[in-house]
């Protein structure tokens, strides 16, 4: 199988190949003629910035006409909170099922991104969602530990 970089290096730019020197192809490539759509499974060492994935994908697409689906495999599946959450609003934006997530602002409490409520009922679907959350999220190589806890935090705010 050829090196990705080789492969990549044809349709995005130098800044955005760095991020692949040390990424594997887990599988050859395949093209979905009826669909036009080119899959790509790639092994990284770390997650890619959100910027990063949609640009490679972006550039991928200009320059093959075809979609993208860029499956990621990340050796270290962590990644900032920040970028985190990019890629949280586009995997709710795109998946009915997670609704419960939108406008859920992750944060770092003990080495796992933690949702919190204040709604026990908001609490419940989102846990019962993280599962399939988490599926969703590996796609892009993200393997952190996710929980849910309730927010019993009742001092107000200063404005």
């Amino acid at each position: 199988m050829e090196n990705v970089s080789e492969v990549l290096g044809k349709c995005i730019s130098l800044d955005c190949l760095n991020y692949f020197q040390d990424a594997t192809f887990l599988e050859t490539p395949i093209y979905h003629s009826l669909s036009n759509r080119l899959d790509l499974s790639i092994q990284t060492e770390k997650v890619l910035p959100y910027e990063i994935y949609q640009r490679v994908c972006h550039e991928m697409k200009m320059a093959l006409h075809t979609d993208i689906f860029l499956e990621i495999s990340s050796k270290d599946g962590s990644i900032s909170m920040a970028d985190l959450d990019l890629y949280l609003n586009d995997v709710v934006e795109k998946n009915r099922d997670l609704q419960m997530f939108m406008y859920s602002h992750p944060f770092l409490e003990n080495q796992s991104a933690c949702f919190s409520s204040r709604d026990e009922s908001k609490l419940a679907a989102m846990e019962k969602a993280l599962p399939l959350l988490e599926k969703r999220l590996s796609i892009y190589g993200i393997g952190m530990s996710f929980i849910c806890r309730l927010d019993q935090d009742d001092e107000e705010i200063e404005t």
